[in-house]
């Protein structure tokens, strides 16, 4: 038995939304784990303060009773007050949860399972790439003034990894920076280069990239040192206002996390 989780995505930003969609290789694991989970939601209703403000204290090490063995540290779902909702679904999948599934596919180069078919149980895969490595989503807040290509973007990694000493260790070839939009990757030209458009008045754009590192240390120091940070602008561009904003998110999940 193995078990996938997949962020669901706004389509048009690629953000991660508040939920997730969860994978499982047969339908008896994936209503095992929706029984305990409501299972835990009932018992900690009853057992535990049901307000942040009350003045209960309980310490962390309380055992719930009839809760398995789960001490309140161990349950970290959501608060008390909180009421996750959990839906199953049998495959064929609902189009939203396919497009949830392909979205997150696009952008991190790694099938999550046959589309055409169910997960199968005796040997479960539950990841497959053409592409070894640690993709990480670059995100590039931006107006009119600002349109980075996949050349300028490779550009600033090597810039960066000088001016700190350390470069940055980033796969081979072209596919270490992929441009991304609405979850799908761009293949118009060789390059993959992308002609943006004009944003409207008052409308919010960015600029979505995959840039993939050869080490998971890489990738999380990328993530750590470039996420809500200004994107440094050549001194003969037009000056943006705001500036543009990077936003660095791992794809990826190993042990080490």
């Amino acid at each position: 038995m193995y078990t996938i989780v997949i962020p669901t995505r706004n389509p048009k930003t690629l953000d991660r939304m508040n939920g997730w969609i969860l994978l499982f290789s047969n339908p008896a694991a994936a209503a095992a784990y929706q029984g305990k989970v409501h299972k835990l939601r009932e018992l900690l209703r009853d057992k535990t303060p049901f307000y942040p403000a009350s003045s209960i204290d309980l310490p962390s090490n309380y055992e719930v009773p009839g809760s398995m063995g789960f001490t309140l540290q161990d349950y970290t779902l959501t608060a008390p007050w909180q009421f996750p909702l959990i839906t199953a679904e049998f495959f064929p999948f609902s189009k939203w949860v396919s497009s949830c599934i392909r979205t997150q596919e696009s952008i991190t180069g790694v099938i999550a399972h046959d589309e055409e078919e169910p997960p199968e149980t005796s040997t479960p895969v539950p990841f497959s790439s053409d592409t070894a490595g640690y993709p990480v989503r670059m995100c590039i807040s931006r107006d009119s003034f600002l349109s980075p290509t996949r050349k300028s973007l490779i550009n600033f990694l090597y810039w960066d990894g000088e001016r700190r000493s350390v470069p940055w260790d980033l796969i081979e070839g072209w596919d270490k920076v992929i441009f991304l939009t609405n979850g799908k990757e761009d293949g118009s030209t060789p390059l993959g280069e992308k002609a943006h458009a004009k944003p409207k008045f008052g409308e919010y754009d960015i600029s979505n990239w995959r840039v993939t590192f050869r080490s998971a240390s890489d990738a999380r120091r990328f993530v750590r040192t470039w996420h809500m940070k200004e994107f440094p602008q050549a001194e003969d561009m037009d000056y943006c206002d705001p500036p543009p904003v990077i936003k660095a998110e791992a794809l990826f999940w190993d042990e080490s996390f």
